[in-house]
């Protein structure tokens, strides 16, 4: 795993369903606003499939946004740091919390902003 400095995503935010792209966008652009290379995964896949691709793109923070989320405002987030095979570490926090967190894990580093794209539909994929 790379730090999360380093990484050239930070965290994504996984919609559910094509409903909830855009409280998945409001949660992007607040982690933008803080620093924070985000993305949000908007592409019609299973969610599975969305994390798992996540995982192999090896972004730290993984926020999963459905319609408890965007009623309560917190987000379900897997931490790839914390996380374990076949054991994941979830934790519940706000997008705010969140914030920083990954702040708090940055601070004092080197920071650039997202190179790519903040859609994952628009990124070019190389196979």
């Amino acid at each position: 795993m790379l730090p999360v400095w380093l990484s050239p995503t930070q965290a994504r935010v996984v919609p559910v369903a094509e409903r909830h792209i855009a409280y998945a966008k409001e949660v992007c652009d607040l982690l933008t606003k803080a620093g924070i290379r985000c993305d949000v995964d908007d592409r019609e896949e299973s969610v599975g499939k969305k994390v798992r691709e996540a995982g192999m793109d090896w972004v730290p923070y993984v926020a999963v946004v459905g319609d408890s989320e965007a009623e309560s405002g917190k987000l379900t987030v897997t931490i790839r740091k914390d996380s374990q095979p076949k054991k994941p570490c979830k934790e519940e926090m706000t997008p705010e919390a969140l914030a920083e967190k990954i702040s708090a894990v940055t601070a004092g580093m080197p920071a650039r902003k997202l190179y790519t794209p903040k859609m994952l539909s628009m990124k070019p994929r190389f196979i």
